[in-house]
């Protein structure tokens, strides 16, 4: 029903039936056909970096897990049930960019635009929310779970039917691993162009270690306890694992932008302390701690900070870039 119901929307989009907001700034949407998992955020803060570098970047997101409502723009100091904790992630992260967040995509970004008139918009988890008319169309995909091999929800995880990665701009194939061989790329390139005719690039998250409110902590043996609210904790778990051999970890994991209750911060208080009062996280995660946690006295905390790098292709995604955002020169 879902998957119906999505196709005729996008078809009412296409036709110009339904009809778009043109802005005056660039447009970028980041998003993906599935629920959760890709690595929105981090790629989001790539592709933003690579920008940032020509031009003016402000970013847009629905605040995804928030108690507030309305617009709001972000402050490093907020916490993650005021705007939700990607959007924390993202500002903490780089501070001198506006982030904003918003339900409405349109009234976020006319009252952004009237803040600041950023010369780029980025529109954070976006790639459904097509009332806003975009220069480039960012679909990301999941390595071991691509979207060639999914379904519409219910059946399956998709958003709306595997034909709207017709309307990518670029698609980047996300936490690839080393059993994503050249064999593995290529095949996988060919079930992604029966769906769409974009360049297809492949990406790795690269680990900058482990830091902490002071910067980064020397990562030590000895037991710690791994907490993870994220859509894919198994995998962050055994990235985990395989990082940091000589660390025992036990494992504590919550749903995706999981809000902790009383009960959570007693049990993951009690399970630190089995674990020598050391907490690894998330950088996601560590955004939106409760300060019971981030402030007791007897727990260390630190999270993985980590970075999008992709396999090869660097300057041809750069290229496309620049040509889709009219800049006179490369990124």
């Amino acid at each position: 029903m879902i998957g119906w119901i999505m196709a005729l929307r996008n078809m009412l989009f296409d036709s110009g039936l339904i009809t778009q907001h043109k802005l005056r700034d660039r447009v970028v949407a980041i998003g993906n056909l599935s629920v959760g998992g890709t690595g929105k955020t981090p790629h989001t803060l790539f592709v933003g970096t690579l920008l940032s570098q020509k031009a003016t970047v402000a970013v847009l997101s629905r605040g995804y897990g928030r108690k507030s409502s309305g617009f709001r723009r972000v402050d490093p100091m907020d916490s993650a049930e005021v705007v939700g904790d990607e959007p924390l992630m993202i500002k903490r992260r780089k501070p001198e960019w506006t982030v904003a967040v918003c339900e409405s995509r349109v009234e976020g970004a006319h009252k952004l635009g009237a803040l600041q008139k950023p010369e780029i918009l980025l529109l954070d988890d976006a790639y459904q929310h097509r009332q806003i008319d975009r220069d480039l169309n960012i679909l990301l995909t999941r390595f071991d779970a691509p979207f060639t091999k999914d379904r519409p929800m219910p059946v399956g995880r998709l958003r709306e039917p595997q034909e709207g990665a017709k309307r990518a701009d670029i698609c980047i194939v996300t936490h690839c691993t080393e059993d994503c061989t050249k064999e593995a790329q290529s095949e996988l390139k060919k079930r992604i162009a029966h769906f769409t005719k974009a360049p297809v690039f492949f990406s790795r998250m690269r680990s900058n270690g482990l830091q902490d409110a002071n910067g980064e902590v020397k990562a030590e043996g000895g037991k710690a306890l791994l907490l993870a609210g994220i859509a894919k904790p198994a995998s962050f778990s055994a990235h985990m694992k395989g990082l940091y051999q000589e660390i025992e970890f036990e494992d504590l994991f919550f749903s995706d932008h999981h809000r902790f209750s009383k009960k959570d911060i007693r049990s993951i208080i009690e399970a630190a302390k089995r674990n020598g009062s050391r907490i690894i996280t998330t950088e996601k995660d560590h955004a939106r701690l409760p300060r019971e946690l981030i402030e007791h006295p007897s727990l260390a905390i630190c999270y993985e900070s980590i970075e999008v790098e992709l396999l090869e292709g660097q300057v041809l995604f750069e290229k496309i870039l620049n040509d889709k955002l009219r800049f006179s020169q490369a990124v």
